[in-house]
């Protein structure tokens, strides 16, 4: 089974201000476009300089992921202010999502920039 996650709200392509709070809605779904349930998953949010190099920052449930509504599968990224405080330039970022079977779902993934605000 094929997962992706959709952002719902503001994309990231719109870019995340450094040192400013952010938060990535996204809804679960197969590539049929029916909503997957994700009660006993587990994901994790990951963010790199370039795909294949470690990451930088990285969130999961419980810190920094918060399943909003498991049935519906839906969940959310939060970034705080001082996760990007730092961080400014152009990065990537990928969502994994592994199923209660164990299985993982690359379910999100690409480009992030993050923008330096005026000091």
């Amino acid at each position: 089974m094929t997962l992706i996650a959709q952002p719902t709200g503001r994309s990231l392509r719109d870019g995340v201000f450094a040192g400013v709070k952010r938060t990535i809605s996204y809804t679960a779904k197969n590539s049929a476009g029916t909503v997957v349930d994700l009660t006993g998953a587990s994901i994790a949010w990951k963010i790199a300089r370039r795909f294949g190099e470690g990451d930088i920052l990285s969130k999961s449930v419980g810190s920094g992921i918060a399943v909003d509504n498991a049935a519906s599968g839906t969940f959310t990224v939060t970034l705080t202010a001082d996760d990007t405080n730092e961080l400014w330039g152009n990065y990537v970022f990928e969502c994994i999502v592994t199923d209660s079977g164990g299985s993982q779902h690359m379910v999100a993934r690409g480009d992030i920039e993050v923008k330096a605000d005026i000091k």
